[in-house]
């Protein structure tokens, strides 16, 4: 009897220490889990978009440039900006976001702690009829399609001075207060996307305007829960080293 008392503190001793360790050792403790996209398949995408205005008739077109990315192919995002009613009004403003379809991490294997995103873009306002592309920002979205949206950040209106400059917007150390309807800690899948906002007037009639973008990567810190396995092994180990319980040479044989 006294051997499990001691093996039960021993386990109550294992989980104390874990939890600690992973409370006031977090980054020594944390797994990276990094994705990363060249951008080479449309396919791998999802999209949403948003009109702000219901006299708001923009839409969105994705295309696929082989050459002249950072390098390589690169995506061609479109806003094409257009109204119902230019008596009701002539500024638009519309929001797209991109998705990749295997960028998805469980908040279960451990909870986030903070997260980065980078990707590369390429612009030129070309300033038709004052329509422009105004921001950028990096997303999460949950399975439900609920969706947040962090680090939005100015675009200039020319970033693009050669066709093979690039510029990469990197935003390290998002945590859940960024992503106020994101769970970093709960059960469902979350996918990781960026986006564009776009604005302006069309009273000359519709607009389109295009950004390019390339080599998408999100890294995910995530401190995974020792606890459970910990308690496993002790019991393994407890299991494995159990007094055995011998049978008298003189009992009788079954």
């Amino acid at each position: 009897m006294n051997f499990y008392k001691k093996a039960l503190h021993f386990i109550v001793a294992i989980n104390l220490w874990a939890f600690v360790l992973s409370t006031l050792l977090p980054s020594a403790c944390a797994d990276v889990i990094a994705f990363s996209d060249g951008m080479d398949d449309p396919t791998l995408y999802s999209s949403t978009t948003i009109n702000f205005d219901v006299n708001d008739l923009s839409t969105l077109a994705l295309g696929l440039a082989p050459v002249d990315g950072n390098p390589g192919a690169h995506f061609v995002i479109f806003h094409d900006h257009a109204i119902a009613d230019p008596m009701a009004g002539t500024t638009v403003q519309f929001q797209s976001a991109f998705f990749h379809n295997q960028f998805v991490y469980n908040p279960i294997a451990g909870a986030i702690t903070d997260i980065s995103f980078s990707v590369d873009i390429s612009y030129f306002d070309l300033n038709v009829d004052d329509v422009a592309f105004d921001q950028f920002f990096f997303a999460i979205q949950k399975p439900d399609f609920t969706t947040s949206y962090a680090a939005f950040t100015d675009i200039p209106d020319n970033i693009l001075i050669a066709a093979s400059d690039w510029q990469t917007v990197t935003v390290t150390g998002l945590t859940s207060a960024d992503f106020p309807e994101i769970d970093f800690s709960g059960v469902e899948e979350l996918t990781f996307g960026f986006g564009f906002t776009s604005s302006g007037d069309v009273t000359n009639g519709p607009a389109s305007i295009y950004i390019s973008a390339d080599n998408f990567s999100v890294s995910i810190n995530a401190v995974p829960e020792p606890s459970a396995g910990m308690l496993v092994g002790a019991m393994l180990l407890l299991a494995a080293h159990r007094p055995r319980v011998r049978q008298s040479p003189f009992a009788p044989r079954t």
